[in-house]
């Protein structure tokens, strides 16, 4: 009977080992080494197979917002650009490869480079933009655009349109503090001076024309109308709460922190200085217009005396005045 050896199981292994040849040797940690990795393999397997939550790392992206289509169709003067960057700054929250411009500069840039001409107008701007699958802002005024950009369809065709209002009488004195006289819409409000008070009776019925256009291009369609002395020169609150009233119409659910936020950047918007090169920011289409100015001078403050007096005195725009509070 063989004596059993005094030394420890892992010695005489290992001395054992030592005796086989250098070949064998290498095909045992070969073999070691594959089943390492497998046992590896398989305790990896089974962490992700329950899904372990792994910190910073999505594992999921959220759901792709539904696309929609919102025209900011508000008129000069009410407040129209404001609205719109609200509405371009919340699109960007939920859906940042939305799409958002003025629609003349929606329209140019699908001009075929090759031949210098505009191939697609054999197909309507809002049928190729729709094919994005991502939301389109389109910032125009009053509906007339949106049949050019539509091949003549109206804005009920829309997910939402936005228009603004504002009160008649400093809607048209704005017009004069830009000087934009007659010669803009000249032949819907001719050529007179606005000394004379039924100029301003004019562009009061021009301005409420459009508005009744554009709410029967509507049609049954949703519409949002948004009231100029809502939000301007008001509190942050006020605004906060006219950009809720916006979110809520877009359908998508909005924090207060990204309401808040929205109204900050809203705040932020400068024009460009008025000068021959830069006409309007690209992005946010302000122009050197959308300066506030104020009028000191006394013949024009007796013009804008009469110029209220006219339109006040006007059935249409007295009644419209009423009806939105302003009288």
């Amino acid at each position: 009977m063989t004596a059993r050896s005094s030394q420890p199981l892992f010695w005489r292994t290992r001395k054992s080992l030592t005796r086989l040849p250098i070949a064998t040797l290498l095909t045992f940690a070969a073999v070691a080494g594959a089943l390492t990795m497998l046992m590896a393999q398989n305790f990896f397997s089974i962490l992700l197979s329950k899904k372990a939550p792994v910190k910073g790392v999505a594992t999921r992206l959220p759901p792709r917002p539904r696309p929609l289509v919102i025209v900011a169709a508000g008129l000069p003067r009410t407040g129209s650009t404001w609205v719109y960057n609200v509405i371009r700054i919340l699109a960007r929250i939920r859906d940042p490869n939305s799409v958002a411009g003025w629609y003349a500069d929606l329209i140019n840039i699908w001009k075929n480079h090759k031949t210098g001409r505009y191939d697609h107008m054999k197909e309507s701007w809002l049928t190729a933009y729709k094919s994005l699958n991502t939301t389109l802002v389109i910032k125009m005024h009053g509906p007339g655009p949106f049949k050019l950009f539509s091949h003549g369809a109206p804005l009920k065709q829309a997910n939402l349109t936005v228009i603004t209002h504002r009160d008649l009488r400093t809607e048209v004195r704005s017009w004069v503090y830009q000087n934009w006289n007659a010669s803009i819409h000249a032949g819907n409000i001719g050529s007179t001076p606005f000394g004379d008070p039924n100029q301003w009776v004019r562009v009061a019925h021009h301005i409420l024309d459009e508005r009744l256009s554009t709410l029967a291009s509507v049609g049954s369609g949703r519409v949002l109308d948004i009231r100029y002395e809502d939000w301007n020169q008001k509190s942050f609150e006020h605004q906060v709460k006219v950009i809720k009233k916006i979110a809520n119409e877009l359908g998508w659910p909005y924090s207060r922190e990204e309401l808040m936020a929205t109204a900050i950047e809203a705040a932020r918007l400068e024009p460009p200085a008025n000068n021959a090169v830069l006409m309007y920011n690209p992005v946010n289409k302000l122009h050197p217009g959308h300066t506030r100015v104020d009028a000191k001078d006394p013949t024009f403050v007796h013009a804008l005396e009469k110029g209220f007096r006219a339109i006040e005195k006007d059935a249409d725009s007295r009644s419209f005045l009423k009806s939105k509070r302003y009288l």
